[in-house]
C-alpha cells in the first residue's frame, strides 16, 4: 500500500538504481517492498529467508556485532 511506496521511494533516494540492499525483516514486512524495489533496478539481498524466529536469532547473533563491541 502507500506505506510500501513510500518506504520504497525512500530508501531508493539513498541508494539508487544499481545498488544492493540486504533486508533483514520478515517476511510480512518485506513481501511488497522487495518488487517495489527490484523494478527500480535494486538487488535485494535477504539472507535469513526461509529461517524460523530460533534461527534468525542465530544468525543475528553470528553475523552482527553488538553496542559492546564497538
Amino acid at each position: 500500500g502507500r506505506n510500501v511506496h513510500n518506504c520504497a521511494a525512500a530508501l531508493f533516494c539513498h541508494v539508487g538504481e544499481g545498488s544492493i540492499v540486504t533486508i533483514l525483516a520478515g517476511v510480512h514486512y518485506r513481501e511488497h517492498l522487495i518488487p517495489r524495489l527490484e523494478a527500480c533496478g535494486v538487488q535485494v539481498c535477504v539472507p535469513m529467508k526461509g529461517l524460523g524466529i530460533g534461527e534468525q536469532l542465530s544468525w543475528l547473533s553470528a553475523n552482527t556485532q553488538g553496542p559492546d563491541s564497538v
